[in-house]
């Protein structure tokens, strides 16, 4: 996959929202609106409260458990299974994975919130990258396994996770210095994961019902010096939203 220069990696950045309500169109019943529900809590409201607690709580990972689901594949299954785990084991696996990839052990992070009942890698990485404000951790989607070279679509392991791990990471260091705009961009893997998913849906949205589709395949616009910053909020508390796989992912 071509990522193209730092502008049109802003504009892929930044297309993310309308894209996702877009796509939320092709959800069942009350789906999309669920979706766009737990996709701002998820981005806006979550860290900050991950970074202050420290841990993340039963209700949070069934919530992180079923955005995964909502933009990927829906198993119901392992939402249940993610419910029914105790309250002191997430908060000690949990708490311990933190540690891990605040250390820089992304491999062992996942190892560790993996051990809990309907958690995989694929749900493990969308904790971490809740958590981590270095922006290494990201989320495992669909889009950008099939994205990796060398990674077969589909393929919900640790080991996969770090295949992509170091694609994306090259790929950040390599755009990181071709950087021409004026200012300093920082691209981190969690920034590419997004612009994977935009370039990748983007394509298959109904072109009467999306603009963005459009633009995503469109000269991008000039470069906005500010696009490239991280996602921030200073919510002191989360605002859990109503709850709504026996394969593990």
């Amino acid at each position: 996959m071509e990522f193209g220069d730092c502008a049109e990696l802003k504009h892929q950045f930044e297309i993310y929202e309308e894209l996702l309500k877009s796509f939320s169109k092709s959800k069942k019943s009350d789906g999309g609106v669920r979706l766009l529900e737990l996709d701002g809590w998820y981005r806006n409201e979550l860290p900050p409260v991950l970074m202050s607690r420290g841990n993340v709580t039963v209700a949070e990972l069934t919530n992180v458990t079923e955005w995964k689901m909502l933009r990927g594949h829906w198993r119901p299954r392992n939402k249940q299974l993610v419910a029914g785990n105790a309250e002191a084991d997430v908060a000690d696996c949990s708490r311990r994975a933190f540690a891990a990839v605040s250390a820089g052990n992304l491999r062992d992070a996942l190892d560790i919130l993996s051990k809990l009942k309907g958690v995989g890698p694929a749900t493990s990485s969308a904790v971490l990258a809740a958590y981590d404000k270095t922006g290494k951790a990201f989320f495992m989607a669909d889009e950008v396994i099939a994205a990796t070279p060398g990674v077969p679509a589909g393929t919900y392991t640790a080991k996969a996770y770090m295949q992509i791990s170091e694609w994306l990471q090259k790929r950040c260091d390599e755009l990181n210095a071709a950087c021409t705009c004026g200012v300093r961009c920082v691209w981190t893997p969690s920034k590419l994961e997004r612009i994977v998913w935009c370039k990748t849906v983007a394509p298959k949205l109904p072109t009467p019902s999306s603009e963005a589709s459009k633009k995503a395949s469109a000269t991008p616009p000039t470069a906005r010096s500010d696009a490239a910053a991280p996602d921030t909020s200073s919510t002191p508390e989360t605002k859990t939203p109503a709850a709504k796989k026996a394969k593990r992912s």
